[in-house]
């Protein structure tokens, strides 16, 4: 079963139509964040994740036995190409829940390489270093945002899609941030049921952040016939990996 995040359209349009924006991710950029001492707080605690990330970008940081699955690392140029891969064949899979439309929303390989440059795409690699899922990650109202996590189809029940979730929990967890927070599709199998397997819970009401209202607010935009929803999970839980 791949894992497709419900952030899946955060920051995209179908592909026809990235064709004609300059920059995709625009459609759900969220307002800029207010001035004052939470934010320079905020922005220490971005400076320290991105050294934890550097810090990590060579070393694997995950194990699968027998799988053949063997680390967590920064993605690389070279990687691009299997995202691609990756983001096209996880999403045929919500044709299997009468959803084929949103397998037409794709990261542009723009935007993959921003985030890339920016330090906040990771891949989990099988033991030749290709990769068979990814984690793009940001920073939304001083939490550790899950833009995408997604699983090759042919690498899924291993526990990747957990193994990239309890990495971003770990990245959060190092740089002090307080959670990690994903939108999502409320009745997706491998959505939200499966984020609340892994730790998350959902939020609303006042504990939805401004930044993240924005995201599921623009979602909404082009979503409005499949409900969806906010979730967080602490950094501090991480349970053992169990096959996804």
């Amino acid at each position: 079963m791949a894992i497709a995040s419900g952030c899946r359209l955060q920051s995209r349009k179908p592909i026809s139509i990235l064709k004609t924006t300059r920059a995709h991710n625009d459609f759900v950029r969220a307002p800029p964040p207010p001035t004052g001492p939470r934010t320079q707080r905020t922005h220490s605690a971005l400076r320290l994740w991105q050294s934890v990330n550097r810090s990590r970008s060579v070393a694997g940081s995950w194990g699968c036995g027998d799988s053949g699955l063997v680390g967590i690392r920064l993605a690389r140029a070279g990687d691009l190409p299997d995202v691609q891969r990756i983001d096209r064949d996880a999403g045929q899979m919500f044709g299997e829940v009468g959803m084929p439309e949103i397998a037409g929303f794709l990261w542009s390989l723009e935007a993959l390489a921003s985030c890339l440059e920016a330090g906040r795409l990771w891949v989990i690699t099988d033991s030749g270093d290709r990769p068979a899922g990814f984690l793009m990650t940001e920073l939304v109202d001083g939490f550790l945002h899950v833009a995408q996590v997604s699983v090759d189809p042919g690498s899924a029940r291993r526990g990747l899609g957990r193994a990239l979730l309890d990495h971003a929990a770990g990245l959060a967890a190092a740089a002090g941030l307080a959670a990690v927070t994903l939108t999502t599709f409320a009745e997706v199998p491998w959505n939200a049921p499966y984020y609340l397997r892994c730790g998350f819970r959902e939020v609303d009401g006042a504990d939805v952040t401004p930044g993240l209202l924005a995201i599921r607010q623009r979602e909404d935009v082009v979503l409005q016939q499949w409900p969806r929803v906010c979730m967080r999970r602490d950094p501090e839980h991480r349970d053992p990996a169990m096959p996804s």
